[in-house]
């Protein structure tokens, strides 16, 4: 016991520095200008030394849990900790690197955030202020700068998610080795994608969820009832759809509660609690959430598309649409499965694990075998499935899912595979009837596998056909002199930049929808190619008449993806953006590399 630990420990320091190393690679190799994938552009040391502490970090966890180590050690906290590390590492590496933000809503939600600090208070179009609220708090409590702190909250966030996880488990396992393998699957995989990279507000009302689900099934205490009563009161105001989940999964919940009292009388899974049953949760979620929604006129139209498709019976065609996506990059035949595995791959196998522990359960049950209470951990998948039903209505079309957006149903059942899962692997670590050997390797491998997959697309790249959404020094400066110096009363136009996105984080959200010159309400896309018209030759025809007048900015992401991971889209090529060096009817204004600012006149 005592070489084991010792071994341990070694390897804890080993992590710790091997950790550090890859945090000092990323801060020695600055990025210089766009980069079309994070992953190339970062020395291969840095993922040497990174995936050496993520793996120490997981080793030392799963050791613990196999040998049960954690009765009378605490060194499963030191693993916990570098596998925190290693996340919040691989979070903040571009930053470090010298990445400014992110394309997309991204930014705009900073200058949601600077609207609270600069005016006290939300704008009237803010429909989920919470997370722009505890930031705006935060610089003003702080002074810490607001990009800066964009930047970094939700790598805070989601390493709060892997200690919320563990909290959940303990409302669902009594096991502590259940517990920290659990802790070990949200720890060392990236549920979530994206959201434990952007700020959006979706992905923090995600990442908290296992924390009112945990205060739901200790509702009994009164500490923790006042504490999800608070989260059911301010979830409609963190994002719509996660208070409309809520309020999905309550429903589901009490209403079995109501049947299993009144009518069930085979066997019991567990503790009788299980038989209280209300609906006061249910109507406080309601009460807030139903104001909330109908006094933003925007969700109106949502509940006109949905009300359209059911008394039509037409459904979004989210096959189709996805097949005209994939279609237009040429992805097609064995293309596909290969990009499905590598964007779904982690998730079916996570999918496919929990769903087996729901049957080993069931099968306990029925048996007689059960042993202990699993009331939590039913009701867990009871919301698991139905959440994973609803997805399935939206892939299927079904009337009325796509006005609720149902493809990011699929983030709501996919945080609490970490629990589910941890239930089957632990099964499959106690397993007596095979060598001990065996269950213990093929745990390891799946977790490794499904971290591997999970971190590669972490950050959008090449590899899930997509480009880097990075945002550049030259990309905020550029655009800032192009805000701050065009002619309000001309309008612009752009390719995939569009300028009112850096007016929100330069301006403020609230002086940025005030621009309508930068195209927010009227927003109108550069024509294909410029309005070039291929004649036979190299340079082919310019037709500047299909090129809208005003000004245009063009940034290096621009330039760089539609040569590149769009290429077969046809949309622009390098003999596009150099024609229009030679066209007398657009002048270029500014550049520094990363901008071009063209005007083009009538």
């Amino acid at each position: 016991m005592y070489d084991g630990a010792r071994i341990q420990k070694t390897v804890a320091i080993l992590c710790f520095i091997s950790l550090t190393a890859s945090l000092l690679i990323a801060h020695g190799s600055p990025t210089t200008s766009y980069e079309l994938s994070f992953y190339d552009a970062t020395p291969s040391q840095f993922w040497f030394f990174l995936f050496f502490g993520i793996l120490g970090g997981m080793g030392i966890l799963l050791f613990q849990i196999v040998t049960k180590g954690y009765g009378h050690s605490k060194l499963w906290i030191t693993g916990l900790i570098i596998l925190l590390f290693g996340r919040a590492s691989l979070l903040l590496a571009p930053y470090i690197r010298g990445y400014v933000s992110w394309q997309g809503d991204n930014i705009s939600h900073l200058g949601l955030v600077k609207d609270i600090v600069v005016d006290g208070h939300i704008t009237t179009t803010n429909s989920y202020p919470i997370t722009h609220i505890l930031l705006s708090e935060t610089i003003i409590i702080t002074d810490i700068e607001a990009r800066l702190l964009s930047n970094v909250s939700t790598a805070l966030i989601s390493i709060l998610f892997v200690l919320l996880t563990y909290l959940l488990s303990t409302a669902i396992f009594h096991d502590r080795g259940q517990q920290l393998l659990a802790t070990l699957v949200a720890g060392g995989i990236f549920v979530g994608g994206s959201y434990n990279v952007f700020l959006m507000p979706n992905g923090w009302s995600i990442f908290i969820l296992p924390l009112l689900y945990y205060t739901y099934f200790n509702r009994e205490i009164l500490p923790f009832k006042i504490l999800f009563i608070i989260m059911l009161i301010i979830c409609p105001f963190f994002h719509p759809l996660s208070a409309l989940l809520v309020i999905l999964s309550l429903i589901i919940l009490e209403s079995l509660k109501w049947f299993y009292a009144k009518f069930d009388k085979g066997p019991s899974v567990g503790d009788r609690a299980i038989i209280k049953y209300s609906f006061e949760p249910i109507t406080i979620s309601l009460v807030c959430f139903l104001p909330w929604i109908l006094s933003f006129r925007f969700f109106q139209s949502n509940l006109n598309i949905m009300w359209q498709q059911i008394t039509t019976g037409i459904g979004p065609d989210t096959i189709g649409e996805m097949g005209d996506k994939l279609s237009k990059v040429q992805i097609q035949g064995f293309d596909f499965i290969v990009l499905a595995i590598k964007m779904y791959g982690m998730i079916a196998i996570l999918a496919i694990i929990s769903l087996i522990g729901f049957i080993l359960i069931i099968r306990e049950i029925r048996t007689g075998a059960n042993r202990g209470n699993k009331s939590n951990i039913m009701q867990l998948y009871v919301i698991f499935i139905a959440f994973c039903a609803l997805y399935a209505l939206y892939i299927l079309g079904f009337p009325g899912s796509g006005a609720i957006a149902g493809e990011r149903v699929l983030n709501y059942f996919v945080i609490l595979m970490p629990c589910l899962s941890a239930f089957t692997l632990y099964k499959l670590l106690n397993n007596r009837s095979i060598r001990r050997a065996i269950p213990i390797v093929a745990c390891s491998i799946m977790i490794l596998t499904l971290s591997i997959l999970s971190i590669n697309i972490l950050y959008p790249s090449p590899y899930g056909v997509q480009p880097n959404p990075q945002i550049t020094q030259e990309d905020m400066i550029g655009m800032s002199w192009f805000i701050h110096e065009k002619d309000l009363s001309i309008d612009s136009s752009y390719i995939m930049s569009p300028p009112f996105r850096f007016a929100d984080a330069i301006l403020g959200s609230a002086a940025s929808n005030d621009r309508t010159d930068l195209g927010r309400y009227m927003a109108e896309q550069i024509p294909d190619h410029f309005g070039r018209v291929d004649n036979g030759t190299a340079d082919g025809i310019m037709q500047h008449n299909q090129i809208r007048s005003g000004y245009f900015a063009i940034t290096e992401f621009d330039r760089t993806i539609y040569s590149t991971v769009w290429k077969d889209v046809n949309r622009f090529n390098s003999n596009d953006f150099d024609s229009l060096k030679w066209d007398t009817s657009v002048s270029r204004l500014y550049t520094n590399k990363g901008v071009d600012v063209h005007y083009k006149g009538t």
